[in-house]
């Protein structure tokens, strides 16, 4: 295991995007790991595609990048996406409880502990919510989420990103 700050994730002069049209040239630099990275840029200027060829989806057009040292283009289509984790801005909840939601993180063979989706919660700040459920973990959050606010469903599916552990 790479200790934290130690870089998890380095690009090697990545270039990306479609055919003639790169959208990211010459992408070099560390990122750590337990450091907070943000992709910023206007529609279009590739923060998808980056986000494509580091869960695998795409190659990149050229260069690559290091996953905990190793070349991607060398790791299984499977281990690099346990590695990496996406949480997507309108993600999907299901009209189930709290906890089914949540674990959805994990295989069932590697399913959370109550212990760790409650810290979960806490991390994305929603401790005071859930010590107001009525059932606790097992109160049902309607389709979509629709017994919560926007800002309590993005932060379920942050807690569900995090309990994947990538």
């Amino acid at each position: 295991m790479i200790p934290a700050g130690s870089p998890a994730l380095v690009f090697d002069d990545l270039t990306l995007g479609y055919e003639k049209h790169p959208a990211v040239h010459h992408l070099s630099g560390p990122l750590r790991r337990g450091s907070l990275t943000a992709v910023v840029g206007a529609n279009g200027s590739g923060k998808s595609t980056l986000l494509a060829v580091l869960q695998a989806f795409l190659r990149p057009s050229a260069g690559c990048y290091l996953l905990n040292y190793r070349n991607a283009e060398e790791l299984p289509e499977s281990d690099i996406r346990r590695q990496i984790a996406w949480c997507p801005q309108e993600a999907h909840l299901f009209d189930s409880s709290l906890r089914a939601n949540l674990l959805l993180a994990r295989s069932r063979e590697d399913a959370p502990s109550e212990a760790e989706l409650i810290a979960a919660l806490e991390q994305v700040g929603l401790g005071p919510l859930f010590a107001d459920l009525p059932e606790g973990l097992d109160t049902r959050i309607g389709s979509r989420g629709s017994h919560l606010s926007g800002g309590q469903r993005q932060r379920v599916a942050i807690a569900r990103t995090l309990l994947t552990g990538a």
